[in-house]
């Protein structure tokens, strides 16, 4: 049994103190969905399990599942409000076992090891890396304050292969803040480029597939530059993202949440952009050192790497000069590709002077398991 959503839900307000940006618009959420072609990769989907995290009132969650009719659909949503609405007005049918509403919220590791050790479901491991996992598909609502943090956590994840990842190449979509979706899409050269940036390119492609058409929205974010959106709907990507008007969201902002209006408040922070991502399934060489030197080097991002290589290490300035082209050198890490430092990572993993301890860990129960095994810094 399919899940379909109340005729009136457009005209709905969900009482919350959560600041999500919430996608309201159904036939929008079905129309990103056939752009996409997932049915290409999951099939009639009796053997896919969506993971949904902060689902809020379920628009965008209902088309997914009714487009792609998944065997089992586990929805994490520890908001008591959105909680409450998606239990008894939402229409997820009475007593359904393929549609699961859990409290737990997807901020704590352990909530998704305790969804297999509760038996909702059972993850079954990719043979074959040529293909996006089909039996295990994640999504989330990022939009919130700590969605950021979040899906740079998830990334870590992708480069370890941790996490769901364990399983292979688990597609994500998230919707996040327009910000958000700026680093992870920054070019070289872009004003945007971060490390968060070059993590995203290593193990991954990214495409945002629903953003905003409204330009004086983006303007008003710091740091965004223009091309890295514009691209996907005028440029080389034009065709693949659906650009949409503002009122097909909405920012709760600690007020009534109303699917048929858009606060002022949301202009401070943007709107919501889909971004599908899919995993490559590479394995980073020497990983421990690349993610010290993107995270060293991008102390100094606009400076070129040859007044800036004293950052990787007492003795670099003597180790890396005879050891990397020229005009290696004379590039900022803002305009560097992936490659570039992956030439840099061999040369440090070679060093015999380099640094021992290459990243601070976290012991798990002094953290609560409230936040990622390491410190993320996307910047």
């Amino acid at each position: 049994m399919s899940w379909k959503l109340p005729v009136d839900i457009a005209t709905t307000a969900v009482k919350s103190r959560l600041s999500r940006l919430n996608p309201t618009n159904y036939e929008l959420c079905e129309k990103a969905i056939d752009l996409m072609n997932l049915q290409n990769d999951y099939g009639d989907g009796r053997d896919l399990t969506i993971i949904d995290a902060y689902p809020s009132m379920g628009i965008w969650s209902s088309a997914l599942n009714r487009k792609l009719n998944p065997s089992k659909h586990i929805l994490l949503e520890p908001g008591r409000s959105y909680h409450k609405f998606l239990e008894s007005k939402s229409g997820i049918p009475a007593g359904s076992e393929a549609i699961k509403l859990v409290r737990d919220d997807p901020f704590r590791w352990g909530t998704f090891t305790e969804l297999v050790s509760q038996g909702l479901y059972q993850p079954t491991a990719q043979n074959d890396m040529s293909k996006i996992n089909p039996n295990i598909l994640f999504t989330a609502n990022f939009t919130h304050p700590q969605g950021e943090q979040l899906c740079a956590q998830y990334l870590n994840c992708m480069w370890n292969h941790s996490w769901l990842f364990q399983y292979g190449r688990v597609r994500m979509l998230l919707w996040v803040r327009e910000s958000t979706a700026a680093k992870m899409l920054a070019r070289p050269g872009e004003r945007a480029r971060s490390r968060f940036a070059v993590q995203c390119d290593a193990v991954s492609r990214i495409k945002p597939r629903v953003i905003s058409n409204n330009t004086s929205l983006k303007t008003s974010i710091a740091n965004l530059n223009l091309s890295t959106i514009e691209r996907f709907t005028t440029g080389e990507d034009a065709g693949q993202c659906l650009s949409v008007e503002d009122n097909l969201i909405v920012h709760s902002e600690k007020k009534k949440i109303s699917t048929s209006t858009v606060t002022a408040s949301s202009s401070k922070t943007g709107s919501p952009v889909l971004l599908q991502i899919d995993p490559t399934g590479i394995n980073v060489p020497h990983l421990d050192c690349f993610e010290f030197v993107i995270r060293q080097l991008f102390i100094f991002r606009g400076k070129p790497l040859r007044d800036s290589l004293l950052v990787l290490g007492a003795g670099a300035g003597d180790w890396f000069p005879s050891r990397l082209p020229a005009d290696l050198l004379d590039k900022p890490p803002k305009d560097m590709e992936v490659s570039h430092f992956m030439t840099i990572t061999e040369v440090f993993a070679k060093w015999p002077f380099k640094p021992e301890i290459l990243h601070d860990f976290y012991d798990e129960q002094e953290a609560g398991m409230t936040a990622a095994p390491y410190s993320v810094n996307i910047n």
